[in-house]
């Protein structure tokens, strides 16, 4: 067995062979708030489901499927993290 490096997203943690694979999923990860994608707004609600199984936008009032998020969003608000349940690293 050969031992490779491999090298992580900062935001989902998603794994590369290269280093440069990896910066440049980066840089259109829906998890990097760097990026204003639905996966970091608070409006974006993926914990109760719409009737139809799909998350869904307050601000845009709709449902939300893959294809529909977006990056550089206009009415993107950023999640509001509360410091006391964050990890210590």
């Amino acid at each position: 067995m050969e031992e490779i490096t491999a090298y992580a997203c900062d935001y989902c943690r998603k794994f590369y062979k290269s280093k440069s694979s990896a910066k440049r999923h980066e840089k259109t990860c829906y998890h990097n708030p760097n990026n204003r994608a639905c996966l970091t707004c608070k409006h974006f609600d993926n914990k109760s489901l719409s009737e139809f199984g799909l998350p869904y936008c307050y601000k845009y009032q709709k449902r939300m499927q893959r294809f529909d998020f977006k990056y550089n969003c206009y009415k993107w608000d950023a999640i509001e993290v509360d410091k006391d349940s964050q990890r210590s690293d």
